[in-house]
């Protein structure tokens, strides 16, 4: 973060403890989105890798709605600042090299990856963007459309090795794009604009009504085992953006919300988790599903009482990282947990 960005958050997490609210001390942080946002803006290091990352979009994207939301204009300002210093040429990704589907082919550091993009996009339309900005992000959302689509989806990222179907991140950027398009559309000519909207269309095609089950996906089409309710949430998220946005979603609002009574706080209910699955109760991992399905939740209409306390609880047991709980402030302000008479009501 920039020396000056510093100072910002900062001052947001002084105003915040001056105001009683105190890292580490009583109320939880798992309380409401006022409790939380000092956590997450602070350093810390994460538990889901073996090192400690810098920043990612993930963290500022989510923060800039969750602030958008709550009606907290410092903090969304903070947050659009930095995503907006942070845009690369094809969108936003990691600066650590890694290898998301380890298979020996790791993804360089800076590489654009769909879902961080999705969300660094989506955070920047809440927050609201100058002339000068959205023209960036049209260069963003095309480069997408031409560079990393194939076979009717979204890569994993802009690394040929990436070129994967995984369906939450497909999701997302085809959510993203359906959003900017509307909102936007101006920034494209007209066989741009036929362009992208096909490109977004046929992805939400690709979905069909579930690879696993009915309203079920595997993670992608490289591991056989269904999503995560945290990358489930992705996949609600970004179809039903599109369908915001005017496009055809073969199957029923009601029906993409009730996929959430399947789940526990990782995985449906009715499979029987390896290993490995099994591992994921009690890490971050609880963490961003709860808070990722609180905030869809939130947004499109269902019961977010549930979800509320499996947040709060989630934040309680599991390790903390920001950009996993992020998930949780932008559900927190969304269902209206805060203390923020300015809160935007509705999607």
């Amino acid at each position: 973060m920039s020396p000056r960005l510093t100072a910002i958050a900062a001052a947001i997490v002084a105003s915040l403890t001056a105001a009683g609210i105190l890292l580490g001390a009583s109320p939880s942080p798992g309380t409401s989105y006022e409790v939380l946002l000092p956590r997450i803006l602070a350093p810390a290091s994460d538990p889901t890798l073996a090192y400690d990352p810098d920043e990612v979009a993930t963290t500022y994207g989510l923060v800039a709605s969750a602030a958008a939301a709550a009606g907290d204009d410092a903090t969304a300002d903070m947050a659009a600042d930095w995503l907006i210093a942070d845009m690369g040429a094809g969108g936003w990704g990691t600066k650590w090299t890694w290898d998301p589907f380890s298979d020996g082919s790791p993804t360089p550091g800076g590489t654009p990856f769909s879902g961080m993009t999705a969300l660094a996009i989506n955070g920047l339309l809440d927050h609201g963007v100058d002339d000068t900005t959205a023209r960036k992000m049209a260069d963003v959302v095309m480069t997408w459309a031409r560079d990393g689509w194939s076979h009717g989806f979204y890569w994993y990222s802009l690394a040929p090795q990436d070129a994967v179907y995984a369906p939450d991140g497909s999701a997302m950027m085809a959510g993203a794009t359906a959003r900017f398009l509307a909102e936007h559309g101006e920034l494209f000519d007209p066989s741009e604009r036929a362009f992208l909207a096909d490109r977004v269309q046929r992805s939400i095609d690709r979905l069909r009504t579930g690879d696993s089950g009915y309203l079920r996906w595997h993670y992608s089409d490289r591991q056989d085992i269904v999503n995560d309710l945290s990358h489930h949430a992705s996949i609600i998220w970004g179809v039903e953006e599109t369908r915001d946005a005017g496009f055809d979603i073969p199957w029923s609002r009601a029906d993409a919300l009730r996929t959430f009574d399947e789940y526990d706080v990782i995985y449906p209910i009715d499979i029987d988790p390896t290993q490995e699955m099994s591992a994921r109760y009690g890490s971050a991992w609880e963490v961003s599903g709860t808070g990722a399905a609180l905030a869809v939740i939130a947004r499109w209409g269902g019961d977010v009482r549930p979800w509320a306390q499996k947040a709060r609880v989630a934040l309680e047991r599991a390790p903390f990282s920001s950009r996993f709980a992020a998930n949780t402030l932008l559900g927190f302000a969304l269902a209206g947990l805060c203390d923020c008479p300015a809160r935007r009501q509705g999607p």
